[in-house]
């Protein structure tokens, strides 16, 4: 079965009807990117045996961490493990600001990361 990353770059949704201008806004002012990945999606997104996130879409999200921080003096990144269910729901509520992991697509997964961008 073919496997796509997915680093969600679904930046934002602090709030239904946040933009990725307002949610770098919300970073900037935090100081803060949280970063969901998904557990136990070896060797995309997986937690090592000393707690630290590890992995190919975690190694991704770092990079897209690594931009916002050129942005953002003194950006900390904080990992909030998440699951594949509750993956797009942490990104609409505002709980994480960029979601990292591996799923196959879908028209019901991809419906969801759209609502989640809205």
């Amino acid at each position: 079965m073919r496997r796509l990353v997915l680093a969600g770059i679904i930046l934002g949704i602090s709030a239904y009807t946040a933009t990725a201008a307002q949610t770098l806004d919300l970073i900037a002012q935090k100081g803060t990117i949280r970063i969901g990945y998904i557990s136990d999606e070896a060797p995309f997104s997986f937690k090592k045996k000393d707690g630290n996130p590890a992995g190919y879409a975690i190694d991704l999200c770092g990079k897209v961490a690594d931009a916002v921080g050129r942005k953002v003096t003194d950006l900390k990144r904080d990992y909030v493990e998440t699951t594949l269910a509750d993956g797009f729901d942490a990104v609409k509520s505002g709980q994480v600001d960029l979601l990292c992991g591996a799923l196959t697509i879908s028209l019901g997964r991809k419906a969801r990361s759209c609502d989640a961008r809205s």
